[in-house]
């Protein structure tokens, strides 16, 4: 057998590496980590303290409440136990301060949305500089890397996508599926949230329920959740659940016949979205960012988030349950045969991989 290599993930401040709170980047990580079938592949996960981290996982908690002290006690961390790769997800600034201070350990940053656009030919000179000091790119979508490569063309060779997947076997529809709408995500307002409520509001129907479940961490998601909570207040046939654990989140999908997740700002490859169609819901979203690169032709695609453009989606559906039918079989038979996680996990390896053994 030969020797083992060792790979450090580095997660970006504000997540929670835990089954109550997790965002999709911890998911990710979990999942490449925990479903990992290669031998030689090892990982530890460097993040920020959380009360009751995933169980099984080699997580090395960190505690800072200063962005530029967090970069520091990453890397004192990752020099204790000295990897053969580095992956940062996210921040560009802490990936390249470790491969400034680790030149000699391939250092690759892992992207899930977009960067934020140069202000002028300086800044952009400064962060080629910075992106240059990495050994690979890796992006959650095709529209996540063609954006950043319309700036930084020079980077082609160093950039790759890894699309966000799911196991099938764990994500897929329950037996028996309910008359109920549903939505998974982070209480913001550009995830569209409000304008599904209004939708779900204005048709009424008799015989259906929706069913929010939303990620509260900052300070901002504790005000919008009050938000929600207030318009929803009139009528029990919605009902709000916040922070519950990943395994909720699954029944959740599993059982609701359809999922709405009309998110108003560009995602990059949603996992929200992937997970729904996993479970075999109906899925609406909206199109844009790599959205429609996660859906394919498995769901309905939104041009605008409104509360008519939502309502006009779900009408007909609402209508014709045979309709629901044929639109859960397209989404559960694009995700089997898109969206597994094994080949994503492969693809994933492999670029590692190379970046080691060559």
């Amino acid at each position: 057998m030969k020797d083992p290599i060792k790979i450090a993930v580095v997660l970006p401040r504000g997540m929670v590496f835990s089954e109550t709170g997790a965002t999709s980047i911890d998911l990710v990580v979990r999942d490449q980590v925990a479903y990992n079938k290669n031998p030689i592949l090892t990982s530890y996960i460097v993040g920020e303290e959380v009360p009751r981290p995933f169980k099984g996982f080699d997580f090395r908690p960190i505690s800072s409440s200063n962005q530029r002290k967090l970069h520091t006690k990453y890397l004192d961390e990752i020099k204790k136990d000295l990897p053969d790769v580095v992956v940062v997800h996210q921040y560009p600034q802490a990936a390249s301060y470790i491969a400034r201070q680790l030149p000699d350990t391939p250092v690759v940053l892992y992207r899930h949305g977009l960067l934020k656009r140069n202000r002028n030919w300086v800044t952009k000179l400064y962060k080629q500089k910075r992106f240059s000091k990495l050994s690979k790119l890796i992006f959650v979508s095709e529209y996540i890397k063609e954006a950043f490569l319309q700036d930084y063309p020079d980077l082609r060779g160093k950039s790759s996508v890894v699309s966000n997947a799911v196991d099938i076997d764990y994500w897929q529809p329950s037996q028996v599926k309910k008359k109920q709408i549903c939505f998974a995500g982070r209480a913001r307002a550009d995830k569209g949230i409000r304008e599904l409520v209004d939708a779900f509001k204005a048709l009424d129907p008799s015989d259906w329920q929706l069913k929010l479940a939303l990620a509260v961490q900052t300070q901002q998601e504790v005000e919008f959740f009050a938000e929600v909570s207030t318009l929803c207040r009139d009528t029990e046939k919605i009902q709000i659940t916040k922070n519950v654990k990943s395994t909720q989140v699954r029944d959740l999908f599993a059982e609701s016949m359809i999922a709405v997740l009309p998110s108003i700002v560009k995602e990059g490859f949603p996992r929200a979205v992937v997970e729904a169609m996993s479970c075999g819901c109906a899925t609406i979203a909206s199109d844009g960012g790599g959205t429609p690169e996660a859906m394919g032709d498995g769901g309905i695609l939104l041009d605008v988030v409104t509360r008519d453009s939502i309502s006009a989606a779900l009408q007909p559906l609402f209508r014709d349950e045979a309709s629901i039918k044929t639109w859960a079989e397209r989404a559960r038979v694009h995700a089997v045969n898109n969206l597994d996680s094994k080949k994503s996990i492969e693809k994933y390896n492999a670029a590692l991989l190379e970046l080691v053994v060559g």
